[in-house]
């Protein structure tokens, strides 16, 4: 096979389904020095604080969900040959499990919404990655799916920003269901005869958040002019995950914590973009290169070491007359030490 040809694939997509999940997370109790297990405060005790709220708002906030299902090459051919939906893996069904588990605020099928007395809806935006792959795994069986790519878009959460999105790569890690038949399955199927993927067996392999366009108005460039009047730049960050790195021991403020129990917490990206936006707007660099390198050392200042990487981009909207876009650089560095 010529190796400048991609590689046969087959893909399910179902692109920007709009929901509204509740995210919610324990807060640290109180410290007391005669703490004992009869001591300790139960669930129903500790406040719950919400997530991805731009607002520290309680109420679900919305969120689009965007799912690409890499099944095994060639896996859609025979329901091209015979027209039959039978032999995909059927997206309407996979679209009203999602509804279903967001309804459900992550309890399985059959059981009642989990309520305050343990946890309201999920733990954390990756909690719920999972939970939707394994509800994709379960339909279309880990011997069919390879991999499962989740976006999740929630368009206010960075006051500063004009989007935020976390995009992670899912796969199943063995354990719980079996291979299954091969085939996906359709609206018909009995879900009683199902065996459901656990999502204690979902792997997060990769994840970045992707966080613009930021506009700020700076004193950027080499030309006079540029030196006497603040002039828009449109700045996109990416910030890469480690995902051997617990997220139970990254706090709001991006230090460690003890991190008790099944408590699951993510990086608090709405201080690490005002940071950013703090220490640029004051700056007049006369290049996009010195411009991004500062937003780079701010990034990774504040933020934890579960970022791995960031990556920079910066343009100037104005700098190339007919160019729409303007001029830009982009830059990607790793986390030193």
């Amino acid at each position: 096979m010529p190796i400048n040809l991609p590689p046969q694939s087959d893909t399910i997509l179902i692109d920007t389904l709009q929901l509204a999940p509740s995210f919610y997370t324990f807060s640290s109790p109180p410290s007391s020095s005669t703490s004992s297990p009869q001591s300790l405060p139960t669930p129903t005790q500790t406040p719950l604080l919400p997530l991805l709220s731009c607002w520290h708002s309680p109420r679900p906030q919305p969120l689009l969900l965007t799912l690409a299902l890499h099944l095994q090459p060639l896996h859609l051919h025979k329901a091209a040959v015979s027209d039959d939906v039978k032999y995909s893996v059927n997206y309407g069904v996979l679209v009203k499990r999602v509804g279903g588990l967001v309804e459900r605020g992550g309890a399985s099928p059959g059981e009642d919404r989990i309520d305050n007395a343990n946890k309201q809806g999920f733990k954390s935006p990756q909690d719920f990655i999972r939970h939707v792959a394994a509800e994709a795994y379960t339909l279309a069986t880990p011997r069919v799916l390879r991999s499962v790519s989740v976006e999740l878009m929630v368009p206010k959460y960075v006051l500063l920003a004009e989007g935020f999105r976390i995009c992670a790569e899912c796969v199943y890690a063995g354990g719980g269901a079996g291979a299954g038949e091969g085939e996906g399955k359709g609206e018909s199927e009995s879900e009683g005869k199902e065996e459901r993927v656990d999502v204690k067996h979902i792997k997060i392999t990769h994840q970045k958040v992707h966080i613009g366009p930021i506009t700020l108005p700076v004193i950027i460039g080499v030309n006079k002019p540029e030196r006497m009047e603040k002039q828009r730049v449109v700045l996109d960050l990416t910030f890469y995950e480690d995902v051997d790195v617990p997220l139970s021991v990254v706090d709001k403020d991006g230090e460690g914590s003890d991190g008790g129990g099944d408590e699951e917490k993510m990086v608090d990206y709405q201080k690490a973009v005002g940071e950013i936006c703090e220490a640029l707007l004051p700056s007049t660099h006369l290049t996009l290169e010195s411009l991004a390198s500062q937003a780079l050392t701010v990034a990774f200042q504040h933020t934890p070491k579960v970022v791995g990487a960031v990556g920079v981009k910066v343009r100037k909207p104005s700098a190339v007359l007919f160019a729409s876009g303007g001029s830009g650089v982009e830059v990607v560095r790793r986390r030193e030490g």
